[in-house]
């Protein structure tokens, strides 16, 4: 999966429900900047979200991002932040928050 995440410009990622975004920082992990739904989880840099309805906001968004690429180590800077461990203690602090 590496190999074609690198080779991508961008990642278009329509998804209407996730629960974490996996998806969209192993692409961030390769330098790949991603266009998502308002429904994925908020990433610092890297990642333009657009109405899920909106095929044309989709089609925007992906222009604008070719047209002005993000330096590929920022996007890794952001996936390394959000590693597993610093993923689980935040699923942890929520668990005990709810429980």
């Amino acid at each position: 999966m590496a190999a074609l995440y690198s080779a991508a410009d961008i990642l278009l990622f329509p998804s209407r429900y996730e629960g974490f975004g996996l998806v969209i920082l192993e692409a961030l992990a390769c330098g790949t900047p991603v266009v998502t739904s308002t429904a994925v989880a908020q990433f610092d840099v890297g990642v333009q979200h657009v109405d899920e309805y909106d095929a044309t906001a989709y089609a925007q968004s992906a222009e604008n991002v070719l047209n002005e690429p993000i330096v590929m180590e920022e996007l890794r800077t952001v996936a390394i932040k959000h590693d597993w461990k610093d993923v689980t203690s935040k699923y942890l602090r929520l668990y005990h928050r709810m429980t």
